[in-house]
């Protein structure tokens, strides 16, 4: 009778041991069906797939006073410039430019140029791409060249919101970018993004992304208001974050010359412009 009892406490306990690890797949499976459904959603509010990745280039500016701007123009995938003035709070200006055909990384300062960089023309730079291809996709969600894939999808109360949380990783990029990721908030009901808070290897985010109300720029879904806190502050204090206004352009027809020189500040922050010429007289 002992035996018999014996044996049939292992047959259970042997069962349970391969049950457990199959109902954590099943669920983890579910979660990923759930999460690619969402994300699908979320792109099609956004614009389309086609539409978001059809972008070349994004002019993408934070703020609306001189003084305390940001403009950051991407030039898909390996070029990048941007003009960052504050003298509101910190009292700085730079303005920098990354050509990795060239392979040069470039800063300036009023004093002129502060930091240069030479990278390797085909191998080097690739951190400077890929963080600045995974920052289009916080706006964006996909481009041409960078996708996040959809991981698993929970539910999180933000304030007084009820949110919808797709979780992604980008596994295409290698070190030190392998295995970031991009955590989406979504207004399960109108399919905006509230938040997008950046994450290491699955880790608690290092920095959070906040956005406010949208508006519809060439076909895409893009915010108006914009805000950044650090991943060590606590959700609640989200509503909290400063906003700064925020716009966007896509695939303008810039100055051909932004990449082919180095940066300076008295180029101006309309250096990304192209420059019009008088036709000569003849």
């Amino acid at each position: 009778m002992e035996v018999a009892v014996v044996k049939l406490v292992l047959s259970f306990l042997v069962s349970v041991m391969f049950w457990v690890p199959c109902v954590a797949q099943s669920t983890l499976d579910k979660s990923k069906v759930e999460a690619d459904r969402l994300w699908e959603q979320v792109v099609k509010a956004r614009g389309g797939r086609e539409k978001l990745q059809s972008v070349s280039n994004m002019l993408v500016t934070t703020g609306d006073n001189a003084e305390d701007i940001r403009i950051q123009f991407y030039a898909f995938p390996r070029k990048y410039w941007e003009w960052n003035k504050d003298k509101k709070f910190h009292d700085f200006m730079f303005v920098t430019m990354t050509n990795l055909d060239y392979g040069v990384h470039l800063s300036a300062s009023y004093e002129g140029t502060v930091a240069s960089e030479k990278l390797t023309p085909v191998t080097g730079g690739g951190d400077y791409r890929d963080g600045w291809l995974i920052e289009a996709c916080a706006f964006l969600l996909e481009t041409k060249w960078a996708r996040p894939s959809p991981v698993r999808i929970r539910t999180e109360r933000i304030g007084k919101e009820r949110l919808d949380v797709i979780e992604t990783v980008f596994d295409q990029f290698p070190p030190p970018y392998r295995n970031w990721g991009l955590d989406y908030y979504v207004d399960p009901e109108s399919l905006e993004i509230k938040h997008v808070a950046w994450t290491t290897g699955g880790q608690r985010p290092f920095h959070v992304y906040h956005f406010g109300r949208g508006t519809v720029v060439d076909g895409i879904m893009v915010p108006c208001m914009f805000g950044v806190s650090m991943g060590s502050e606590k959700k609640d204090q989200w509503s909290n974050t400063a906003m700064r206004p925020m716009s966007f352009k896509f695939n303008v027809d810039y100055n051909p010359q932004l990449f082919e020189v180095p940066p300076s500040v008295a180029a101006g922050p309309d250096a990304w412009k192209k420059k019009a010429y008088a036709t000569p007289r003849r």
